[in-house]
């Protein structure tokens, strides 16, 4: 008896430790999403010039010039997730679906850019990723956030991946 007593205990123990390993995790996890929040949600004190690369895109939604948007954007498949070329009816998809958010939300009437990272140092970068957080007139109570990436282009340039969320999430 004493040793199912003690077989009870210690799994009870290990019970526990793991139930406590993962309260942390989700603690570590639920920080880690606050502090990107605050980093997106934050008045920027900067007084610099805007961002080269947001700079357009915030130009492009809030002007509703998707047809620039969509020379911003680098044509080529991200598999497996977009997996097809960027052609005239995947163009004009992206077009429609935007002007339908524009018609039910209102159109974008502020748009704050975040860099949110890139890979290597900045000047060696292949690709950097940013949040828009982007307020719509009709809907002035919830921004939506569209999470995307930039890849540099062999000659150098920036264009956006099409694995970028350029529809959003409202929140």
């Amino acid at each position: 008896m004493g040793n199912a007593g003690g077989s009870r205990s210690g799994g009870a123990f290990r019970l526990t430790i793991t139930l406590m390993v993962l309260l942390m995790l989700v603690g570590i996890a639920g920080a880690g999403s606050l502090w990107v929040l605050f980093q997106i949600t934050k008045p920027s004190t900067s007084t610099s010039a805007p961002d080269p690369l947001a700079h357009p895109v915030c130009q492009a939604y809030q002007t509703q010039n998707y047809k620039e948007l969509i020379t911003l954007i680098d044509p080529a498949p991200v598999p497996p997730n977009v997996p097809t070329k960027f052609d005239a009816a995947s163009q004009a998809a992206l077009t429609t679906n935007l002007q339908g958010l524009d018609t039910t939300a209102g159109k974008v009437t502020a748009c704050k850019p975040t860099k949110l990272s890139a890979s290597n140092t900045s000047a060696n970068a292949k690709n950097m990723q940013y949040a828009f957080l982007m307020t719509r007139a009709k809907d002035q109570g919830h921004h939506y956030t569209c999470v995307m990436i930039f890849v540099r282009q062999e000659n150098g340039d920036w264009k956006l991946s099409r694995a970028s969320d350029f529809i959003g999430t409202q929140g």
